[in-house]
């Protein structure tokens, strides 16, 4: 897990093009604030989250991506796996939140889905 101030994971890498600076979260490291705040703070105004979330943690996983959006004031692209593993569910529920915490667009539970929507991350820096 990555922690502020100390070197990232191999892999996990920022990318700046332009307009958009994104970081790349990885699976829980996003349940901690901390996380989203370095990298608000280093530039991203757009934050991907790719994680691995089992039922019965569909409640942490709206509140965290909506939280970290308005809190930090960029876009969170949140992406989940969807069925079952080993006895464990996978919920879904795949979502991109704009800056003011309102959710753009959202898979349903328990459903193989594919999200888009456009962003303007040129927006979030004014």
């Amino acid at each position: 897990m990555g922690m502020p101030g100390h070197a990232r994971p191999k892999g996990i890498e920022d990318c700046d093009n332009r307009l958009r600076r994104w970081r790349f979260t990885q699976a829980a490291e996003a349940d901690y604030p901390e996380i989203w705040r370095e990298a608000a703070y280093n530039g991203a105004n757009i934050i991907v989250r790719p994680t691995h979330y089992m039922s019965p943690w569909e409640n942490g996983w709206d509140i965290t991506n909506k939280m970290g959006a308005y809190c930090n004031q960029c876009y969170v692209v949140a992406v989940n796996c969807v069925g079952v593993e080993a006895a464990c569910s996978a919920f879904g529920m795949s979502m991109i939140v704009a800056p003011d915490g309102n959710v753009i667009t959202k898979a349903p539970a328990g459903v193989p889905y594919i999200v888009k929507a456009d962003l303007y991350p040129g927006l979030v820096d004014k």
